[in-house]
């Protein structure tokens, strides 16, 4: 496997049968096997060929992750191009810099994404609307371990940002000595958190586990609640994380018991828990790793150090914690501990074909296979990256026991909790050509388990400190941004006779400063629920105003910001988007958001037990021994089109007008017996299942489900019509979304065509015809010329393509004319 071609092949050849990839994107459910993958990566080969790629030329990517993101990173190597990922947060400046130094010829984003591309030059095609063909396999240029394959900017810097160059056999043999620390096989289920655009997820998340046949999932949200779902649908046995994923799932652990007022029990199980082997203290803790799947084996962690207090919690928790080292520079790990060996606050042993050496002042240098080639154009960074031969890291450490410990940045990169560089050169920059400031000194601050950017600055004049961090984090990237930020007291800061300034004695005062400030001023607690919540996920004691912004005054990095939005989505009921913040964004503003945003159903649940075996025989003889007899007594029914179901194996949409209460019944009646069994009904949240009675008789015979017709709840409901769909079953829908008694059909709801579009599946269009009413009328006994008519229409698939209001259009033309 000296290629990640190689890597890619070989896994395809060993594991045919296996799936690699899995995203369920709203009611649409991307499944990629190992073959597929292959396919389409040669898909996005051929497409780059034909755009004029030739070997050597750059290839970006930027955009969230998704299936397709691994599928054009596996074509560009296919096609024999470069790959340059991009951090979806990426700010334009910072873009626009990479693009300057790597001329792309082609670029591969998210629609936001692709217009700031296309504004600086860039030809970029969209993934929500890319359109692929597959014309067989390409024949790409030789590629061997040596060949360039991407070119990574280490996120942060905005001055002259360093691309690291990556070959083939760098990444590869990587892969293969990461396998010897993280435990993977073709039964891991991964679940991809970081962004792919980071080595270590890169690494860890994506190469290894493909290599070994597992199977990887990408969740459409980071927020908590969101990905809880996922993970509970998923059941994940693997999960990779920097330090701040970890505290952020730990941080909504302890807010769901504090609110049920269960931290008292959580402390005192775990104190239990520590006597006890691993497999009791996952009993132990069953309710609470049942959240995250149930599955949970273990974790991985890297990109910055973990806090031992979180990684102890874990571990009480029966989920070992596996802590590794490593940059971007070493394609990433460079060491790691092992799942049966691990010791908090060290990063390990060497990986195998690593050799580790710690230089006179105890920088730790490296030597392998994975050490990158040089900086993209730049051989004087290169030169100065290493001594000899051996990598710089700029790390400083230490050895006990043959582990390395780690102590610190020899320079002052801020390496923050999330895995994220920044320069503080940058932020420097900025804060200094603000009217009133002498000189800023930037530092990275840990405060309760995380590193925030914290600015100390010398005031020309008063009131000068506040107004600068403002200007400057409106110039900033969103991970730049200052957080907190203090005045010095001093006309100078302490410097070195060569007038440099002394850092350490600058972050002590910092430090103090900041300790001091948290104490003196205690907030009584927050009556509004929006303020209150805001307090207790950024720590804040003092007063909360609407003009507050999460990053500058309230000190909410991006993984803060998700914990917020989980906490709003959780306490308050109501779904935001976290791409919809940023740093920026006022408490004012968040709170509109608040309001505009979709408020979560109290508690609709999907009720499993209508499609338990035993349950769908007794469906079947009340069917035939009552509620057949009961309609074949009421009613003539004539039926036209019963052929069109012929042939229909896979699962299917279909789609009525709903002219009476009895329709489902009629419905189930016309249907072939064997097409008729693996049918489920979408039966109205409020109406049917808003009474436990109705909604426990729809749910027997008619194996019905909630369906939510508008507003709250609808966008569940319509991922769970996804859901059953992708398990085989046929779906039932009437999508006029009320009772049209012997009336015109009304116009149907869009839902119908958007189900259609994005599942893809086969739509049934039937139609009833009510001739001559009979029960409906009033009457106890049935009318003697009571006749119905069911006409069912042939199937028809809407394009991907289509607009979802012509999809609408489209599906209710056909039950018209069924």
């Amino acid at each position: 496997m000296a290629t990640l071609i190689g890597l890619l092949e070989r896994s395809v050849a060993q594991y045919p049968g296996r799936r690699a990839l899995f995203m369920r994107a709203g009611v649409r459910t991307i499944r990629y096997s190992y073959p597929e993958l292959e396919r389409r990566a040669h898909s996005f080969a051929r497409l780059e060929q034909e755009r004029g790629l030739r070997p050597g030329d750059r290839v970006v990517i930027w955009a969230a992750n998704t299936p397709d993101w691994v599928a054009a990173m596996f074509g560009t190597f296919l096609a024999g191009g470069v790959l340059v990922p991009l951090d979806v947060r990426s700010s334009r400046d910072f873009v626009e810099r990479v693009v300057a130094q790597t001329e792309p010829v082609l670029a591969f984003a998210g629609h936001a994404q692709a217009e700031i591309l296309r504004a600086i030059g860039v030809p970029a095609i969209e993934f929500e609307t890319l359109r692929l063909h597959e014309n067989g396999r390409v024949e790409g240029p030789a590629v061997n371990e040596d060949t360039l394959a991407e070119i990574i900017y280490t996120s942060g810097t905005t001055g002259d940002p360093k691309g690291v160059m990556l070959s083939h056999g760098n990444i590869a043999s990587n892969v293969e000595s990461s396998l010897t620390m993280i435990p993977m096989n073709s039964e891991t289920r991964m679940l991809s958190l970081l962004p792919l655009s980071h080595m270590f997820e890169q690494l860890g998340g994506c190469f290894a586990p493909l290599s070994v046949g597992a199977a990887i999932a990408y969740p459409t949200s980071r927020q908590p609640a969101s990905l809880m779902r996922t993970m509970q649908e998923w059941k994940p046995s693997v999960i990779m994380g920097v330090p701040q994923v970890w505290s952020l799932f730990m941080n909504s652990i302890e807010r769901e018991a504090a609110s049920q007022g269960k931290l008292g029990t959580i402390e005192r199980l775990r104190k239990l828990a520590r006597r006890l082997p691993v497999r009791a203290r996952r009993t132990l803790f069953r309710p609470v790793l049942s959240r995250f799947g149930g599955q949970l084996d273990f974790g991985v962690c890297g990109g910055a150090a973990l806090d031992p207090a979180i990684q102890e919690k874990w571990e009480t928790m029966g989920v070992a914690l596996v802590e590794g080292y490593g940059t971007t520079e070493c394609s990433p790990v460079v060491s790691g501990n092992r799942r049966d060996d691990r010791v908090p606050g060290s990063v390990g042993y060497a990986l195998p074909g690593i050799t580790i050496r710690l230089a006179g002042d105890g920088e730790v240098q490296v030597k392998g296979p994975n050490v990158f080639q040089g900086y993209w154009r730049n051989p004087t960074a290169t030169a100065e990256a290493f001594d000899d031969g051996w990598y710089r890291t700029g790390d400083l450490g230490y050895f006990a026991d043959g582990r390395l410990f780690l102590k610190g940045r020899k320079k002052d990169l801020i390496v923050l909790s999330d895995g994220q560089n920044v320069y503080p050169e940058d932020i420097e920059r900025a804060l200094n050509q603000q009217p009133g400031i002498g000189e800023a000194v930037v530092l990275g601050l840990h405060r309760e388990g995380s590193v925030q950017i914290h600015a100390v600055l010398l005031e020309k004049e008063p009131g000068a400190a506040a107004r600068a961090v403002k200007a400057a984090n409106g110039l900033l990237d969103d991970r730049q941004r200052i957080l907190g930020y203090t005045t010095w007291p001093e006309e100078d800061f302490p410097r070195t006779h060569t007038l440099k300034v002394r850092r350490p004695l600058v972050e002590e005062y910092a430090l103090d400063a900041t300790s001091r400030h948290g104490v003196t001023a205690p907030a009584v607690e927050d009556t509004d629920p929006l303020r209150r919540l805001v307090a207790q996920c950024a720590r804040y004691e003092g007063e909360i105003s609407e003009a507050h912004e999460l990053g500058a005054d309230l000190r909410l990095d991006s993984l803060g910001r998700v914990e917020l939005l989980s906490a709003i989505e959780e306490e308050i009921g109501v779904f935001v988007d976290d791409a919809q913040i940023g740093a920026a964004t006022t408490i004012a503003e968040l709170r509109e958001m608040v309001s505009r945003g979709e408020r979560r159903p109290s508690n609709h649940s999907f009720p499993r037990w209508p499609r338990w075996r035993p349950v769908r025989w007794l469906r079947r003889g009340l069917l035939f021994t009552t509620v057949f007899p009961l309609v074949k007594a009421g009613y003539k029914i004539e039926v036209k089109g019963r052929a069109n179901f012929r042939g229909m194996d896979e699962p299917c949409i279909i789609i009525s007008n709903h002219a009476m209460h009895l329709d489902p019944s009629i419905l189930l009646k016309v249907m072939p017996s064997s097409f008729r069994q693996r049918v489920a009904i979408a039966a109205a949240a409020s109406d049917i299942f808003g009474n436990r009675v109705r909604g426990f008789v729809s749910a027997l015979l008619g194996n019905a489900f909630p369906f939510a017709k508008e507003g709250s709840g609808v966008r569940e409901s319509l991922e769970y019509v996804g859901t059953m769909l992708e398990d085989g079953w046929h779906v039932l829908i009437f999508p006029e979304g009320v009772l049209t008694v012997m009336g015109p059909t009304k116009p149907f709801k869009g839902g119908v065509g958007l189900l259609a579009r994005e599942t893809g599946v086969p739509v049934i269009p039937m139609r009833i015809d009510v001739l001559r009413p009979g029960f409906y009328e009033g009457k106890w006994l049935p009318h003697p010329r009571a006749r119905v008519r069911v006409s069912i229409g042939k199937p028809l698939r809407v394009a991907s393509d289509m607009r979802f209001g012509e999809a609408t259009a489209l599906l209710e033309r056909a039950v018209k004319e069924a």
